[in-house]
C-alpha cells in the first residue's frame, strides 16, 4: 500500500507531546511487518527540520532523523508541475495544495495521512488521520 505523509506525521514522531505521536510512530515502524510504501515530500523534510529545529532539537538528533526518514520513505516531486497544480485550484492552503499534486503526480497513492483532515477536504485520495489508519490498516491507534 502506498501511503502519503503529510508534514504533520513528521512532527508527530519527534514530539512526544503531540496527540497524534503514538499513531505516527507506529506507521513507520510498520514497513517492516507490512506491505506499506511511505512517501513524502523534500518539503515535508525542510519543513520538519526548521519547526523542530525552532523548537530546539538538537541538531544530530534531526539530522539523524532525516536520514532515517530518507532511508524509509520515496520522495514525491514538488517542482513546477506540482507548484503550478497548486496554484490552479482553490485550496485554502497553498502547503496542502501543493503535498496532494505531489501524491497525485507520484502515482498510485492510495491513502493520504495528515492531522489536518479538513485542509484535504477536496482531495480525490482518501484522506485519514494517522490513529485511523493505525485502526484500519495497524491494528492499533491513539485515541485521538
Amino acid at each position: 500500500m502506498k501511503v502519503f505523509l503529510d508534514t504533520n506525521i513528521l512532527l508527530d514522531v519527534l514530539d512526544a507531546s503531540r496527540p497524534f505521536h503514538s499513531s505516527s510512530t507506529k506507521i513507520f515502524e510498520a514497513v517492516d511487518s507490512h506491505p506499506l510504501e511511505l512517501v513524502l515530500t523534500g518539503l515535508s523534510l525542510v519543513n520538519t527540520e526548521y519547526v523542530l529545529r525552532r523548537q530546539g532539537v538538537p541538531k544530530a538528533k534531526l539530522r539523524s532523523f532525516l536520514g532515517t526518514l530518507c532511508s524509509l520513505c520515496s520522495t514525491a516531486s514538488t517542482d513546477l508541475p506540482q507548484i503550478e497544480g497548486a496554484l490552479g485550484v482553490d485550496w485554502p492552503d497553498f502547503e496542502d495544495a501543493v503535498q496532494y499534486n505531489a501524491a497525485l503526480a507520484h502515482g498510485r497513492v492510495q491513502v493520504i495521512v495528515t492531522n489536518d483532515i479538513p485542509g484535504f477536504r477536496r482531495s480525490r485520495i482518501p484522506v485519514m488521520t494517522p490513529g485511523d489508519f493505525a485502526t484500519k490498516f495497524l491494528g492499533s491507534a491513539d485515541k485521538h
